[in-house]
């Protein structure tokens, strides 16, 4: 049996899960950790530098059409969730209860590109902007503590009190008989066709199976704990950072006003602070070493998917400009979708 405030909990989790699942291209899945090794060293003198440019500009002028971006993603996790509280609003009141459904949020998952660690970005510039593309996610999670929001911890549990309606006779079965099934839900989300990107996702595959990227995957580990890095993927070291920046703001979050421009006067100085100063610094190290690690994988990858991926866009202009549409209009959506927590 679900209690209400379990339900709300899981509706949070549910949300969460669903930026982090359904993060491809900007937003991403799939992570797999690289390294430098001998036979990644041999593999990665023959790759031809051009080539990797070229197939990193290709790879990500496709996924933005094939794929959503990170803001269409977004727009999947809310989208999910208003959908599946109104679900739940609709039933309940059916039977005659009344259910209040907890607020959307969105905090994006690290940025990383289908295929996951060892297609990530390893050039300098980039990490340098956007240090285990951790740019976005750290910027939503700050917005929340200023705007008096519950911090989202990675377990998506904002918020266990239980609804007061639970002690209702009939309210614990109604409620579990009102959870909507997860196939009911996507025909009422009716995302666009993640079938389309099959012949896309498969190219990526294609490439992160063969020997040179595997090798220097399976080396990964070893690397970074070389470096000072006790971690065993590009994505447990990005989480990892996630919530040490995290941890900041919900020690100070007793301190914070209830007044809402003092409240964002204090996390604004809890940012310009001498620790979370010194955690981005390790942020930046972090990346450099995450990148060392994987540079060869990540050119071997990308030199194995430069001819099909030309072959690919010819073949299959259209279905990327459709996907492209299909996303934006989800989006829109989204957008014009209200919070039944906000109405």
């Amino acid at each position: 049996m679900i209690a209400p405030h379990d339900l709300r909990g899981r509706c949070r989790l549910f949300a969460v899960g669903a930026l982090v699942a359904l993060g491809l291209a900007a937003c991403g899945n799939q992570d797999g950790s690289v390294s430098t090794g001998p036979g990644a060293q041999s593999a990665a003198a023959e790759v031809n530098s051009a080539d990797v440019v070229d197939a990193e500009k290709l790879y990500d002028e496709i996924a933005n059409g094939m794929l959503p971006t990170a803001s269409q993603t977004e727009a999947v996790g809310y989208l999910e969730h208003v959908t599946y509280q109104s679900m739940i609003i609709d039933c309940m009141a059916g039977k005659g209860f009344t259910y209040v459904s907890p607020a959307a949020f969105t905090v994006p998952g690290p940025r990383s590109r289908w295929g996951g660690g060892a297609l990530n970005p390893v050039d300098p510039v980039v990490i340098e902007k956007d240090p285990l593309g951790l740019n976005e996610t750290l910027a939503g999670i700050v917005e929340n503590a200023k705007a008096g929001d519950p911090i989202v911890l990675e377990t998506g549990e904002t918020d266990d009190a239980p609804i007061p309606e639970h002690e209702v006779p009939g309210w614990d079965d109604a409620i579990n008989e009102c959870d909507p099934s997860i196939s009911a839900l996507n025909e009422r989300v009716a995302h666009p066709a993640y079938e389309r990107s099959q012949p896309f996702t498969d190219i990526v595959d294609d490439a992160l199976a063969s020997d040179s990227v595997s090798t220097a995957m399976a080396a990964y580990p070893e690397c970074i704990r070389g470096k000072g890095w006790p971690v065993k993927t590009r994505s447990d070291l990005s989480w990892t950072f996630r919530q040490k920046f995290e941890d900041l703001l919900v020690d100070a979050a007793d301190s914070f006003s209830t007044e809402p421009d003092r409240r964002a006067a204090q996390v604004e100085q809890l940012i310009a602070s001498d620790e979370w100063g010194r955690l981005d610094e390790a942020r930046d190290s972090a990346a450099s070493a995450d990148a060392s690690c994987r540079r060869d994988a990540h050119d071997s990858a990308f030199a194995a998917m430069l001819d099909p991926l030309r072959t690919f866009k010819e073949e299959h202009k259209a279905d990327i400009e459709q996907s492209r549409a299909d996303w934006a209009a989800f989006e829109q959506r989204a957008n014009e979708t209200p919070d039944p927590a906000r109405s």
